[in-house]
């Protein structure tokens, strides 16, 4: 850090606002910010072209120009920290001897794409760049907003060595990578890419009354969201509290005259999908979202990009697909068929494994491992690449194609829309910036064939484009530095696009599950098969142990039981309240528009609530009539 040498500013008046150089003399490098006042916010902007460097020992690898924007004193009460990492969480400002506190980066703008041989998930899962501060009655939200895949954000929270808590913007300029270690104490940065020449312009929102909050924060992102295309105001339906996903198949290996080989066993043909589905209607009572997933050549398993762009043979003719898929659309609810075109470990379809994959500022391909269960290790021999950006504009043609053979009427994107990563295959790619534009994009070439459409935990910038979102973020990361996890993504998207969890039956503590989607407002789900074997386990693809039908079934009814009055009062229905009942935060109150509260227990034991005793994990609702 470089903000101590600044030994001189110059300041030029421009409309609405002021632009400032900074000048490093030292390393010879000048940096002009412009400040822009708008009618509910400050536009703060950088323009990588306008960046001077003039010495030829020194790059600026990042800058940081809001580092004194939002600062709390650490003694103040009633403050707090607000980051979107994980499901969204708040950081405590007061003092801490804690080192890990100080200083520490979460939303990379380039994690998925770091020199790796072995992180299976590397990329934050709520997807989103933005963060915000409250002191006691007031609080200010930041919300990364031009090339916001730029910008990550870096906290320094009870300091001993400060007055002060803080959370700033961190935008990176150029695309590097770490030959050692992943912190430029532990390795040498190598820089890969030119400087970035576009804008990156972050907004600081002032918020007050009973909008300085984290609620708030959300309303104020969901605003922003609308405002600029990234929520679309179509018409979704709300009205399934659950949702259901057939799982295909998986590769398993055999011997073969003592050679081991890989295989696609079928778990699910097409025509057991469509029985499953039609149980769990008559069951349950109500119609299923549906998916179904694992069908391409080779089923769960990571292949090809797409599964091949086709249907395994295995899982049925063309005339059984298309019974299923009239069964669901019959039923109201269209079928969503999943693809991953951003993961590949094969060649196939003009897709090389070798060529075509994503390079990391080292030159490398960004490659990552699968883990094997029986070993309890990541699988060498079983790696997979992200596919080059500069290809994924072809992967979206061959998947229109594909949708307009088979006539598909919906599709499920898994991965794709969930991540940032960039690229050094061209320059144009180099840095994670471009990608959020260029999904959007994509997606919406996808929506003009009329199909509707599914993401997986999607980010930000396709979250709001979907018509239904699978795989909704409960689950909390556990993460120390955090005082406590929020379910952000539901205060953000509730009421907006219909959500369902992760599935129920493949939960370590599915009880948990069920109550965090209750506190949420967020559907529910289950994954199953028809036919399983214990070598299905050897990858452990979507945890398919727990996916028999007969457990599935009986879980959800279980589940249903306690839930389904809530979600028909809740679903189609935004957050305007969150709060912790409470000193340990485990008890908390969700109130919808409505008026409906949902009181929640997030311990093992029971606690007492203004709606009686909750038992471990448990949840009720008070109705807003």
């Amino acid at each position: 850090a470089f903000s101590d040498q600044i030994k001189k500013v110059s300041a030029e008046k421009i409309k609405n606002g002021i632009r400032i150089t900074y000048y490093f003399d030292k390393i010879k490098i000048s940096v002009p910010v412009t400040y822009v006042l708008r009618n509910d916010s400050l536009l703060m902007t950088v323009n990588g072209s306008q960046i001077g460097e003039q010495g030829e020992d020194n790059r600026l690898l990042s800058v940081a120009p809001s580092k004194a924007f939002m600062m709390v004193d650490k003694e103040q009460d009633d403050s707090y920290i607000f980051i979107s990492d994980g499901i969204g969480a708040l950081i405590d400002t007061k003092e801490s001897f804690a080192v890990a506190r100080r200083d520490f980066s979460v939303g990379s703008a380039n994690e998925a794409s770091l020199s790796t041989s072995s992180d299976a998930n590397p990329y934050d899962s709520c997807g989103m760049r933005a963060y915000g501060i409250k002191d006691k009655e007031n609080a200010m939200f930041c919300i990364a907003e031009k090339n916001a895949g730029a910008v990550g954000m870096k906290v320094n929270a009870g300091d001993v060595s400060s007055d002060y808590s803080k959370v700033y913007a961190d935008i990176s300029m150029v695309d590097s990578d770490y030959t050692r270690g992943r912190s430029t104490n532990a390795g040498d940065v190598r820089i890969v890419s030119d400087r970035m020449q576009s804008e990156v312009s972050i907004g600081l929102y002032p918020l007050s009354g009973d909008d300085a909050n984290y609620v708030g924060m959300a309303k104020c992102y969901r605003k922003y969201l609308e405002k600029n295309g990234f929520i679309s105001n179509q018409k979704r339906d709300f009205t399934s509290p659950y949702a259901v996903t057939a799982l295909g198949g998986v590769m398993v290996t055999e011997s073969v005259l003592g050679v081991p080989t890989k295989n696609l066993k079928v778990a699910t043909t097409f025509d057991e999908a469509k029985e499953l589905f039609g149980s769990f209607s008559k069951d349950i009572g109500t119609a299923p979202v549906t998916r179904i997933k694992g069908f391409g050549e080779t089923g769960l398993n990571i292949g090809k990009i797409a599964g091949g762009y086709k249907f395994a043979s295995e899982f049925g003719n063309d005339d059984a697909f298309s019974n299923l898929q009239k069964y669901c659309d019959d039923s109201g609810k269209p079928l969503y068929t999943d693809f991953d075109i951003v993961k590949y470990a094969k060649s196939g379809n003009g897709f090389s494994y070798n060529n075509d994959a994503a390079k990391t500022a080292t030159l490398h391909a960004a490659e990552f491992s699968t883990v094997n269960v029986p070993l309890r290790d990541y699988n060498a021999n079983n790696k997979y690449r992200l596919l080059s950006r500069t290809k994924l504009g072809n992967a979206i043609d061959k998947l229109v194609d594909f949708k307009n053979k088979k006539k598909l009427s919906g599709i499920s994107l898994t991965t794709f829309g969930s991540i940032f990563y960039s690229d050094l295959t061209d320059t144009d790619y180099a840095v994670t910036c471009r990608m959020a534009k260029e999904t959007k994009g994509y997606i919406d070439t996808l929506k003009k064939t009329g199909v509707k459409l599914s993401g997986s935990s999607p980010a930000f910038f396709s979250a709001g484009l979907m018509d239904t979102i699978f795989d909704a973020p409960l689950e909390r990361s556990g993460n120390y530095n955090y005082m406590v996890e929020i379910p952000f993504y539901q205060m953000v998207y509730g009421g907006v696009v219909p959500m369902y969890s992760g599935a129920l039956n493949t939960a370590s503590n599915p009880k948990e599950r069920l109550m965090l989607a209750a506190a949420g407002g967020t559907g529910i789900s289950v994954s199953v098969i028809k036919n399983f074997q214990t070598s299905y386990m050897e990858d452990n693809v979507e945890k398919l142990y727990n996916c028999n039908y007969e457990y599935a079934l009986d879980l959800l009814k279980t589940s249903l039981d306690s839930y389904q009055s809530i979600y028909n009062k809740t679903a189609g229905k935004k957050i305007v309240k969150y709060e912790f009942l409470n000193d340990n935060m485990t008890l908390t109150v969700t109130e919808f528009e409505n008026g409906a509260k949902v009181y929640a227990n997030h311990s093992s034991t029971s606690v007492e609530s203004p709606v009686g005793k909750l038992e471990g994990y448990g949840f009720k609702m008070e109705s807003g009539d």
